[in-house]
């Protein structure tokens, strides 16, 4: 499948806001990838929001709380997955060197978890920047990362 189309590098992403992050990746969607620019889900509403933390009995992070009045995912938890069985979830309950609300990689196959960012907003905003860097590419319906 093809590469994307040329994109400016982003240099730095720890700055941004999740507004801001959300803004360059669905700028990056409709320049190089319109059906998945058409696809964004809407922003949940705060009634939403809230009902399921009330259901789940757990606040979740403000990075992803802002994430979803944005773009509502299709799940919750997880709510993105590789392709090659391993899902990205949010951590809502860490081990003692965690932190709450990490993003942390789960398969059901096996036990080991690997940590993808202290926070939301550091899990986004790397793929964020890997995006715009050329280490996605458009296969198989989807963004796939490259092998390095």
């Amino acid at each position: 499948m093809s590469d994307s189309k040329e994109s400016p590098s982003v240099a730095n992403t720890e700055d941004l806001s999740i507004k801001e992050l959300w803004r360059l990746l669905e700028n990056w969607f409709k320049n190089n990838w319109t059906e998945a620019y058409e696809s964004l889900n809407p922003s949940i509403t705060s009634e939403e929001l809230e009902e399921f933390e009330t259901a789940v009995k757990s606040k979740l992070p403000e990075d992803y709380r802002e994430s979803l009045l944005i773009h509502n995912g299709n799940k919750w938890i997880p709510f993105a997955a590789d392709g090659s069985g391993y899902n990205y979830c949010l951590d809502l309950d860490p081990t003692a060197e965690g932190s709450m609300g990490q993003v942390i990689t789960m398969a059901d196959d096996n036990f080991e978890r690997n940590l993808l960012g202290t926070s939301f907003k550091d899990y986004f905003g790397k793929f964020v920047k890997d995006v715009y860097d050329g280490k996605y590419s458009r296969e198989y319906g989807g963004l796939c990362k490259k092998k390095e």
